[in-house]
């Protein structure tokens, strides 16, 4: 049976345009866990590609994934690195490449242009670019942003046309301000201070403005105190340089520089958010924030350079994959419940909420006290705290209680990916 590798984050593909292509993707699986031979497959090698590992392979009449085909004694190992239009994924399947990683030994899909640089001028040159990547970097969070946006208004839509259709009591007509029964505000959109949870009497003069709620102010919940918000500058260790993160953790120069050229936490953040290599994000925020290089090193599993092979083998790739710094990257489906959940057609963007054995326990667990799950960037955390919230929602309405429940975090930009996450998790509780 072969096993196969699939990509976790950052991959800009045709299943983020066209939803049609969800209930795809179990059909695709189930024949690639079957190998070369499963009919209606297509595998095929690619004429004139960069990686002779590289293979495409037909997931709908119009659509082919592209994917690196590797040995092992066990079986073949797929690394999907996406799906897109035929001719696209031709295009793309011919300059993408599986390798190492030379600095670190993780293992990395790269377009061939995207490579790591070694020489000085490249250095230089990205240090010139850094401040169009931080531009970039803060038009796309701001996208995803938006978006976050969209799928909330759009849950608040279908559960007032269902409440309609159920004959409920729907929202003032004149919608201004007021909420109704069950702390609904005028756009379907539960305030944080809803009935049962410390809000104003519906229609009472102090209930805040919609975009101020909007925005996730504080100043609608009772005896809440509002402080000015802190966007410092990072702090980073001393003497690190574009050429020390290159050199000592494999980073990207453009990345490296345009992180280093941040002159606030937030363009940080916008930056670690949309990195093409999702590990390198986090390990920059690590190092922004009290961590040093080894800590890092040690988080992700990384090697130091001469440990690194310079002609890797497909043994020596997929021992890449398994570090924590790939593992940031992809997912590997190796259980029958993994494959059960793929075969169920998961989106890309939900599988970065996938739960492992080991987080479904912390998720799942039952305590009438604090607990708390500690660990190494890349290992997480993050996914078991959405979940648990998302968990424990769920608990408290089986038993028709309004859930007490506040996710929080330490910045503005981080708190608006975790409610994307929930949104993409579970659109009730937008």
């Amino acid at each position: 049976m072969a096993s196969i590798v699939w990509p976790s984050s950052k991959v800009k593909d045709a299943t983020s345009k066209d939803p049609s292509l969800r209930a795809k993707i179990g059909p695709f699986i189930t024949k690639l866990n079957q190998g070369d031979s499963s009919s209606g497959l297509h595998l095929e090698p690619i004429r004139a590609a960069a990686d002779p590992r590289v293979r495409t392979a037909r997931v709908t009449g119009f659509y082919r994934a592209v994917l690196f085909k590797l040995d092992s004694d066990g079986g073949p190992v797929y690394v999907v690195h996406g799906i897109w239009p035929h001719d696209e994924a031709i295009k793309i399947a011919k300059c993408v490449s599986v390798g190492i990683n030379p600095y670190n030994g993780a293992t990395e899909v790269t377009l061939i242009q995207d490579a790591i640089q070694h020489d000085a001028d490249a250095v230089e040159r990205a240090r010139r670019r850094a401040r169009a990547e931080l531009e970039a970097a803060r038009r796309e969070a701001q996208e995803l942003a938006r978006e976050a946006e969209r799928i909330r208004r759009d849950n608040a839509l279908a559960r007032r046309r269902s409440e309609a259709a159920d004959g409920a009591e729907g929202p003032t007509a004149d919608g201004a301000g007021a909420s109704g029964a069950d702390g609904r505000g005028a756009d379907g959109h539960r305030a944080a201070g809803a009935p049962g949870a410390g809000q104003s009497p519906a229609g009472a003069a102090d209930t805040p403005p919609r975009e101020t709620r909007r925005k996730g102010a504080v100043a609608d919940l009772p005896g809440a105190v509002v402080v000015a918000g802190r966007d410092q500058a990072p702090t980073w260790p001393e003497g690190l340089s574009v050429e020390v993160l290159r050199d000592e953790l494999g980073i990207d120069v453009r990345l490296g520089a345009a992180a280093l050229a941040a002159t606030r936490e937030s363009q940080l953040l916008d930056l670690a958010d949309t990195a093409r290599v999702a590990w390198q994000g986090e390990a920059l925020l690590s190092l922004a924030t009290g961590g040093t290089i080894e800590s890092v090193r040690d988080d992700f599993e990384l090697r130091r350079p001469h440990e690194v092979t310079t002609a890797p083998t497909d043994t020596d790739l997929i021992a890449g994959l398994r570090t924590r710094a790939a593992r940031a990257t992809f997912t590997w489906l190796e259980t029958d419940e993994d494959l059960r959940r793929a075969i169920e057609g998961l989106t890309f963007a939900e599988w970065q909420l996938f739960l492992h054995p080991q987080q479904r326990k912390l998720v799942e667990r039952r305590t009438t006290g604090a607990m708390r799950v500690s660990g190494g960037a890349g290992t997480g955390k993050t996914v078991v705290a959405v979940h648990r919230t998302a968990a424990l929602a769920h608990r408290h309405s089986g038993q028709g209680q309004e859930a007490p429940i506040l996710l929080t975090t330490y910045t503005r930009n981080l708190a608006d990916d975790l409610r994307r996450q929930l949104c993409q998790l579970d659109p009730e509780l937008s």
